[in-house]
């Protein structure tokens, strides 16, 4: 009996060791069955990292939206609100007349 060690890998991280008991013949086959493991588990990583990418740029695509309309709406309250100052110095003219501020 041999004992065959498989090692999966995700770009340079160890992700697991396992061990799998093979009969004497029969090495050969496992091997090739690791081998085949070891192809879609990097496939798979290869997946999930273009998936990350895609969820990435649509998360910064949504906080770009989300950016530009509260500064629309900011814009829209500061424009609103422009000419206050004005409008208190006039208002404060008229209801104390003789007081300097």
């Amino acid at each position: 009996m041999y004992v065959v060690g498989l090692r999966l890998r995700t770009r340079d991280r160890q992700a697991s060791l396992r061990q799998v008991h093979v009969a004497g013949d029969r090495a050969g086959d496992v091997r090739g069955f690791i081998k085949s493991v070891e192809q879609r588990v990097d496939k798979l990583a290869e997946h999930i990292d273009h998936s990350t990418q895609l969820l990435m740029q649509e998360l910064a695509r949504h906080t770009k939206a989300n950016y530009e309309a509260m500064q629309t709406l900011i814009s829209t309250i500061d424009d609103k609100y422009a000419d206050l100052p004005k409008r208190v110095s006039r208002l404060e003219v008229t209801v104390f007349p003789g007081e300097q501020r």
